[in-house]
C-alpha cells in the first residue's frame, strides 16, 4: 500500500485542461513517444474515428479536475484525504490515479506548481478543423461544399501560424487540416510542419490526388503524430474517377496511398458509400488492406450540398447496414473498422462536440460549428488570430448552446420513421424539416429543444430565424 504522509503531485508527464463542463488529462508533447510507459488509459489508445494517432487523453468530470488541482505537491495524501473526511471514493480514486502513474508520492513538498490550462467560464477548442481552401482539385458528385478552384481562397499562413501558437498554449491539442483541398494551399507542407512541431497531433483530410513536391519527405520526422485521411470510393476505376468527376483520380490517389505507406505515414482510407457503390465494400476494404492503410472507415453521403441529389431509400440504407456488418466482421483480425456512423463519441458527452469542443475555422477565419454546417449561416463569427481566446469568451452563449443541445434520439422522436436519417445530428434535423420530409410544427425534436442558433428555416413561410 501507499504511504498516505508522502506528498501528492500531478506527474510532470502530463497537463490538465479545464472546460465548463468537462476537463482532460493529457499526457504532454514532448512525452508522447515515451507515453506506453508512463500511461495506461483503459488499456488503448485515444484514436478519435480514426483520425488521431497517440493522442493520450482522459475526460474527467469537474470532481475529478478539483482532486488534481489539489495534487500540487503541497499536501500529503493524509491531508487531501482527511479534507474529504475520508471518503472511501475519494481514496480509491486517488489510489487509482497513482497506480496509473497519473500522480507521484514525493518525500519533499514541491513548488513547481501544476500546468493548468483551460478555464471554467467558456469552451476553448480542444479540436480545431482548420479549412486551408475552399477550392478543389475535383467535383465530387456528393460534394457537400464545392467552390471553383479558380477562384479558391487560401487561408493566410502566418495568421494562421499566430492564431494555433496562442490556442495550443491553451487547450488545443488536435487538428484537422481539410478543404476543399487542403493540399492545394502554396504553403501547405510550412503550415503542417509548424504545427506538428508545436506537438500537436494532426490529421490531414485529403483527395489524394495531388501530394506536394517533397512533402511526404519533410513530413516524415513527424510521422507518429500525423495521419493522412485519404478519400478512395471503390476498387472500381471507372466508378471512382465518374463520382470524383476526373478520369484519372482513382489511380493518383492510389499511387499516392502507396507513397505515404512507404514513407512510415499512418494512412487511413475513407469510403463514402451511396447506393451505387455498397457492393463495393468489401473489395474496397481488401485494396485499402494491400495497399497498406492502417485503418478504413465508410460512411453514407450525406444530404448537403450536391449530396442532397443522392437518394438514400430505406431498402439502400438495410442494405448498407447488413454489408457493412459483413465487412467489419470479415477484415476486424487484418484491418480496424470504423464506421462514421456509430454512437461512440455519444457516450461521454450530449451530442458530438461540434460548437464546444470541436471547432471549424474557415480559410476567412470565419468560425463554424463543424465541417457541415454551413459557411454563411453556421457562422459563429470571425476570430481574430492575435486575440483567438477573445472570441470564445465574446461568443460564450452560443458555445454553450452547442454544449447543451442533445442530437434527436429515440427518447425524445419515439418512433418517427426519420429517426434513422436525423440520429445523432442536428443539421441532419434541420436538413429533414427545411425539405419538407416532415412537418416542422409535429417535429418532437424541434418543439422540445431550444434551436434558436440552428436558423431554421420553415418552409412556405419565408426565413424564420430561432424557432422554438
Amino acid at each position: 500500500m501507499y504511504d498516505i504522509n508522502k506528498y501528492a503531485i500531478l506527474n510532470n508527464h502530463y497537463k490538465l485542461l479545464e472546460f465548463p463542463t468537462y476537463g482532460v488529462l493529457q499526457v504532454k508533447s514532448d512525452n508522447m513517444k515515451n507515453r506506453d510507459r508512463i500511461i495506461q488509459i483503459d488499456g488503448k489508445e485515444n484514436i478519435e474515428k480514426g483520425l488521431f494517432l497517440k493522442q493520450a487523453s482522459s475526460f474527467i468530470n469537474h470532481d475529478a479536475v478539483e482532486l488534481f488541482k489539489l495534487c500540487n505537491g503541497s499536501k500529503t495524501l493524509k491531508e487531501i484525504f482527511e479534507m474529504f473526511s475520508n471518503d472511501d471514493k475519494i481514496r480509491q480514486f486517488l489510489f487509482r490515479a497513482i497506480e496509473r502513474n497519473h500522480v507521484s508520492l514525493v518525500d519533499k513538498p514541491s513548488v513547481d506548481g501544476l500546468d493548468v490550462r483551460g478555464t471554467k467560464d467558456f469552451f476553448l477548442p480542444l479540436h480545431m478543423s482548420i479549412e486551408l481552401t475552399d477550392g478543389c482539385n475535383l467535383n465530387c458528385k456528393y460534394c457537400y461544399r464545392r467552390e471553383d478552384i479558380r477562384k479558391s481562397t487560401f487561408i493566410d499562413s502566418e495568421k494562421l501560424k499566430v492564431m494555433v501558437e496562442k490556442l495550443n498554449k491553451e487547450t488545443l491539442s488536435m487538428v484537422e487540416i481539410t478543404g476543399g483541398e487542403p493540399t492545394l494551399h502554396p504553403h501547405f507542407t510550412e503550415i503542417l510542419k509548424y504545427i506538428l512541431e508545436r506537438g500537436i497531433t494532426v490529421g490531414v483530410l485529403t483527395n489524394g490526388v495531388k501530394l506536394p513536391e517533397n512533402s511526404t519527405e519533410e513530413l516524415e520526422p513527424y510521422a507518429d503524430k500525423i495521419i493522412w485521411g485519404v478519400s478512395l470510393d471503390s476498387y472500381d476505376p471507372e466508378y471512382h474517377d465518374k463520382f470524383r468527376g476526373k478520369k484519372g483520380a482513382w489511380e493518383s490517389t492510389v499511387k499516392n496511398i502507396k507513397k505515404l505507406v512507404n514513407h512510415n505515414f499512418f494512412v487511413r482510407v475513407a469510403m463514402v458509400v451511396t447506393p451505387e457503390n455498397i457492393d463495393h465494400l468489401d473489395k474496397t476494404a481488401e485494396l485499402s488492406v494491400n495497399l497498406g492503410a492502417r485503418f478504413f472507415t465508410f460512411s453514407a453521403s450525406l444530404p448537403f450540398g450536391k449530396g442532397k441529389n443522392i437518394e438514400w431509400k430505406e431498402e439502400y440504407a438495410l442494405k448498407l447496414f447488413e454489408e457493412g456488418n459483413k465487412v467489419i466482421k470479415k477484415y476486424e483480425g487484418i484491418i480496424p473498422i470504423v464506421q462514421e456512423e456509430s454512437g461512440d463519441l455519444l457516450k461521454h458527452s450530449k451530442n458530438c462536440g461540434a460548437g464546444w469542443k470541436n471547432f471549424t475555422v474557415g480559410p476567412d477565419f470565419a468560425v463554424r460549428p463543424c465541417v457541415m454546417s454551413e459557411p454563411k449561416r453556421d457562422v459563429i463569427g470571425i476570430i481574430d488570430p492575435d486575440n483567438p481566446t477573445k472570441f470564445f469568451e465574446d461568443h460564450k452563449e452560443e458555445t454553450f448552446f452547442y454544449s447543451k443541445i442533445v442530437p434527436p434520439n429515440r427518447e425524445i422522436c419515439g418512433d418517427c420513421v426519420l429517426l434513422h436519417f436525423c440520429w445523432p445530428c442536428i443539421l441532419r434535423a434541420r436538413k429533414a424539416g427545411e425539405d419538407g420530409l416532415m412537418d416542422i410544427d409535429k417535429c418532437k425534436w424541434m418543439n422540445d429543444s431550444y434551436v434558436e442558433f440552428l436558423k431554421v428555416k420553415v418552409p412556405n413561410r419565408g426565413d424564420k430565424d430561432g424557432l422554438k
